[in-house]
Parts: structure tokens; sequence; C-alpha cells
């Protein structure tokens, strides 16, 4: 926690905490401590997990943005789940988890959820695995750029 500023009535802190913290009662405990009461003015998320909001970039400023630069911009959708194991899978697993069946894969050390990758490590989306390799999707993205020739059975 650091001191930004402190008025006769106002006090500005950076906290950096896990979830689950409650800011709101941080403001009320030191309110408290302070023997005069506080409230939560207001309150600004700065960074979640490797997201921090000194690179992000509005929406109007994408959409000005030349093909390329969009693309060099933007994060790809995995990154998303970039905490959860990753998983291979061969074309006809991934032929039928993108149809929605389970499939049954050989990677007990990854039980629970975790990232799907096509033949090609084109993200597919989330599935999960269980007790016996038998995995299944819970989660899946759009595959156009899967080849269908990869996914042929």
């Amino acid at each position: 926690m650091a001191l930004l500023e402190f008025t006769a009535d106002k006090l500005k802190i950076d906290v950096s905490c896990s979830k689950g913290t409650y800011i709101r009662v941080l403001a009320e405990d030191i309110g408290s401590a302070l023997g005069c009461g506080a409230t939560l003015a207001g309150l600004r998320r700065t960074r979640v997990g490797e997201f921090d909001l000194a690179r992000a970039v509005t929406l109007t400023a994408v959409e000005g943005f030349a093909e390329f630069q969009r693309m060099a911009t933007l994060l790809p959708v995995d990154c998303l789940s970039s905490g959860l194991p990753a998983l291979a899978l061969d074309a006809e697993s991934a032929w039928r988890i993108l149809r929605g069946q389970a499939a049954s894969v050989n990677d007990a050390a990854k039980i629970g959820l975790v990232r799907l990758y096509g033949p090609e490590r084109q993200f597919l989306g989330l599935g999960e695995l269980r007790q016996g390799g038998c995995l299944r999707p819970k989660r899946l993205v759009a595959t156009t750029g899967v080849p269908s020739t990869a996914l042929a059975r």
C-alpha cells in the first residue's frame, strides 16, 4: 500500500492486493483506526493479473488502426486463460471436441479445466479433463482457421 495524497478530509492510496480483498472494508478499517470513520469515494482498478491499464487501448483507437496495427495490438483470445494448463489434441480428438463430443486423452497430470489446442496449435477453447482421460468440451471458440483436412475423419 502506498500513500498518494493526504488532506484534512481525503486519503488517496494505491493498493496492490489479491482477489477477495474488499477495498470498501479497508477504507472503513482505516477510518476506524484513525477514529473518524471513512467511506470509499472512488475505486479505480488499474491491474487484473497480467492485464495492466497502462497497456490498455480504447476501442475508438483500435477502430482507427490499420489492419496490421490492429493485429499487432490485440492480444490473442487464449491469453484470458493463460493460467490454465494447455492440452494439445491430435486431429481425431480435436474433431470430436469441436462437435461437442467427449474425447479420450492420455494426460492425467492435467485433471480439471484445461486450454485446448488443435493439431496445428490453434486455440480451440476450454475443456474439462477428468480422471481416466475423459475430456469434455466446456467453452469453445469459433474455429474458421482450423483446416478441415486436419480435422477430417
